[in-house]
């Protein structure tokens, strides 16, 4: 950095040369995460039986002749 007297224009100061080096660097780091989040509170448990019976279905009983 050079220095001049504004009214003369002569030079009042030099600094000395530096010298340095940078480096810059980037990383990419891939990470697979899967994972979810909710707000949502759990259902409330059922106190009573479906309106709807659940039907299973009925199995062919054997007879024992066969």
């Amino acid at each position: 950095m050079n220095i001049y007297e504004a009214a003369t224009g002569k030079l009042a100061l030099a600094t000395p040369w530096y010298t340095k080096t940078a480096a810059w660097r980037q990383y990419t780091i891939f990470i697979f995460l899967t994972f979810r989040t909710s707000t949502l509170t759990d259902p409330p448990e059922l106190s009573r039986p479906p309106a709807v019976p659940i039907i299973a279905p009925v199995l062919a009983e054997s007879n024992g002749d066969r």
